[in-house]
């Protein structure tokens, strides 16, 4: 049986693309909690800013660089990740596929936790990148536009 790497690595990527996607659509058969209001934890945990930081790693990045679909952490204030923490958890910021997916990730966190959270944050370097991951960023940028420019309304 012969692999074509080329295809699997396409399919493989599209997935990844596509997996947000999925869950939003899962995620939006089941029962929303009342989101009117902050998220209030029953405590504050005894996890560190590092452990709490696992949980975002995964889509943005060990160091917080970001990926090809989220967005870097490392080049925000403490100010504007706490705003973003408290908006995502009132419901009021984001929107599309990631707004649920965050809801999710920051809902029972604590004010305490999400001020540990930030804080580690901040102190995470952005990582240089060779030029060849640069180029690589804008290619697989300038695909993911859409061409509108032939759609009628």
């Amino acid at each position: 049986m012969k692999i074509d790497f080329g295809k699997a690595l396409i399919y493989g990527f599209g997935a990844l693309l596509l997996a947000p996607v999925l869950y939003s659509v899962v995620m939006a058969f089941v029962p929303e909690n009342d989101k009117s209001g902050v998220t209030v934890a029953s405590s504050v945990s005894d996890l560190s800013g590092a452990q709490l930081y696992s949980k975002c790693a995964p889509c943005h990045g060990d160091n917080g660089d970001g990926t090809e679909a989220y967005p870097p952490l490392n080049t925000l204030t403490k100010e504007k990740l706490l705003e973003l923490i408290v908006g995502y958890q009132a419901g009021s910021f984001g929107g599309g596929n990631n707004k649920k997916i965050m809801q999710v990730q920051v809902e029972g966190l604590s004010h305490e936790d999400a001020a540990k959270l930030a804080e580690y944050v901040t102190k995470l370097k952005p990582r240089q990148k060779s030029e060849k991951e640069l180029q690589d960023m804008k290619k697989i940028k300038k695909e993911q536009q859409i061409d509108i420019t032939g759609i009628s309304s």
